[in-house]
């Protein structure tokens, strides 16, 4: 998706440079502003949430959009209800071909970043492989907005920072979930881990091959790579943020495309198998995402990555490894290979001396 710059300014709504500038309108208030008035005394503006009016006005730089966004109740306003109804607008905004958005951000704790994430979230798309434009195919308009900005009487710069750190860093693990598995292999995971970790001097990334793997004592992750053409990488993110808390861990599954293995998932729908590296997509971005926050902190986040795969090579129903803690695992079901990823993983995350630890998965028992 095309970049947004995002910004925050000091002051008067109405005197934004925006061509779309955004109201918000109450239950129960009159509005003072001229252009929001008209539109609630022609009845096209309403205050339910997620309702949004379209109107125009002069500006300085000739006639502007108004869009009128309803919010509800004021005392019943919070940062999802404002992630909701900023959605809404950004979904109107790109129909109408905006190209500046200036949100008059409402009080409220949490608002302004909400509104950041709301925009940036909804106005996602995934095109690196269309061939045709949106039109032609059927899709939503691809979304024309190059600037997004929050205007409020507060200083909201270092709020609306943090939200757009947070929500580039969403669609960008979003990104490589929608890759295709020929192109998201293992490799291409752990060059991502290395491109984040290049942009800052608190990041460093190790990456571990088949070899390193397997003389760690990680049989059970290394009998899922064991199918597969493509080598197995366990990826390594140590982020040293400072502060006094205790060590983080992240542990993020990342099976690059699960065809279940020799217990074979059904063909109808396997080509969804290629988002079993999410929990993996979303370790890798959000570490970088904390980094340039520069969050006062300790992590280790491991990501191991891998396809599991059917072959001459691969693990079979009635198979024994031993896990790297000791442990015997007998696998009964090849496609109940999430778990023997994780266990690896998550040993080997607590022996790099993780105190608490997280693990993102998707699709494991």
């Amino acid at each position: 998706m095309p970049s947004i710059a995002v910004s925050a300014r000091r002051g008067a709504p109405e005197e934004t440079d925006a061509d779309t500038r955004v109201v918000a309108l109450f239950e129960g208030e009159e509005p003072s502003d001229p252009a929001v008035r008209a539109l609630v005394d022609a009845g096209e503006a309403k205050p339910a949430h997620r309702k949004v009016a379209v109107g125009h006005e002069d500006s300085g730089e000739g006639r502007r959009r108004v869009l009128v966004a309803g919010l509800g109740k004021r005392e019943e306003l919070d940062h999802e209800k404002a992630r909701v109804a900023a959605a809404s607008v950004a979904s109107r905004a790109r129909d109408l071909g905006t190209r500046s958005l200036s949100w008059a951000a409402p009080e409220g704790d949490g608002v302004p970043e909400a509104l950041v994430e709301g925009t940036l979230l909804a106005l996602y798309s995934f095109r690196r492989f269309k061939s045709s434009s949106p039109s032609e195919d059927g899709d939503d308009a691809e979304s024309t907005l190059t600037s997004l900005e929050i205007a409020s009487s507060q200083d909201v710069g270092e709020a609306v920072e943090r939200a757009r750190v947070s929500a580039e860093a969403q669609n960008a693990a979003r990104d490589l979930q929608n890759l295709p598995s020929n192109v998201a292999t293992p490799a291409f995971l752990a060059e991502r881990a290395t491109e984040v970790a290049a942009q800052s001097d608190s990041l460093t990334v190790e990456i571990l091959g088949r070899g390193e793997i397997e003389s760690m004592g990680m049989e059970a992750f290394a009998a899922v790579a064991r199918g597969s053409d493509a080598e197995p990488k366990l990826i390594v993110l140590r982020y040293e943020g400072g502060g006094s808390g205790p060590l983080l861990g992240f542990v993020g599954k990342a099976v690059t495309f699960d065809t279940g293995g020799i217990s074979i998932k059904p063909s109808a729908k396997m080509q969804e198998m290629k988002f079993d590296m999410s929990g993996g997509a979303a370790v890798i971005e959000s570490v970088g995402a904390i980094a340039r926050l520069g969050l006062p902190a300790r992590i280790v986040a491991v990501v191991p990555a891998t396809e599991n795969m059917p072959s001459g090579h691969a693990m079979k129903p009635g198979d024994i490894v031993t896990a790297k803690n000791g442990k015997t695992i007998e696998i009964n079901n090849t496609d109940a290979e999430g778990r023997l990823v994780l266990a690896d993983a998550l040993a080997y995350c607590v022996e790099q001396g993780a105190e608490r630890v997280i693990d993102l998965a998707t699709l494991t028992g």
